[in-house]
């Protein structure tokens, strides 16, 4: 089976599907926007094997929001115990 819809049409959808779960979620969040680019990242995310943290953390730092995480090696987040 070969299903042929436009990128306008599947980016609709999902918005759709992604405003249906946040409106019957009992959790409490958020969709932003991902815009941040390779030259945006934290100093501490150079390094290959920190890239993902440094994109999340400044993905939060940009949209006034905190990253929220284990992992006690991300500089200024805030971290579980």
């Amino acid at each position: 089976m070969h299903l042929n819809i436009s990128a306008q049409q599947f980016f609709a959808m999902l918005i759709h599907e992604l405003c249906d779960t946040k409106s019957s979620s009992k959790i409490r969040f958020e969709l932003i926007a991902d815009d941040v680019g390779v030259a945006q990242l934290p100093a501490f995310a150079k390094k290959p094997q920190a890239i993902t943290d440094g994109h999340l953390f400044e993905l939060a730092r940009k949209n006034s929001m905190q990253l929220v995480t284990f992992d006690q090696g991300i500089p200024n987040a805030l971290h579980i115990r």
